[in-house]
């Protein structure tokens, strides 16, 4: 399966899944297996919800390469055109004029990896508080979002 093909159903319920970049492919639709357990070489996506500046949230998976520490490399979010990396080379050229819209953003990420440097720098509470955050922005997003 291919990221393109993620169902956001999923996304809300908390899935994760393992990313797999085979040479020579594009980086915005890797193979993904959906899973729980991780290797210390393993980029996992994880499902989220960013909370843009505007107030607005959104299904989003968050991109985390586990070789750096769990450091966030990309985010998906998603969109009536699908999945969108918002790291992708032209996004800011394309949001132009509403990028104030957007940006700051937060990202709450459903289940985090237990291991996740980035939460840790944030204090002990933080994987509770993300998973608390993601649940409450579920529950708004179910009652908001038409199938895709």
């Amino acid at each position: 399966m291919r990221l393109r093909d993620i169902d956001v159903g999923r996304v809300l319920g908390g899935a994760n899944w393992l990313a797999r970049f085979p040479e020579g492919e594009e980086r915005d639709n890797p193979v993904v297996k959906e899973t729980e357990r991780f290797g210390p070489q393993d980029q996992g996506l994880f499902s989220a919800v960013m909370k843009m500046n505007d107030g607005s949230e959104h299904p989003t998976l968050a991109l985390k390469s586990f070789e750096e520490g769990g450091l966030h490399t990309d985010t998906f979010v998603h969109t009536k055109a699908g999945w969108l990396n918002i790291f992708e080379e032209g996004f800011m050229r394309a949001v132009g004029k509403y990028h104030h819209d957007i940006f700051p953003y937060e990202i709450y990420i459903g289940k985090p990896w237990k291991e996740d440097r980035e939460l840790a720098e944030q204090g002990p509470q933080a994987s509770a508080e993300n998973r608390r955050r993601f649940n409450e922005s579920v529950v708004r997003l179910r009652g908001t979002l038409h199938p895709v």
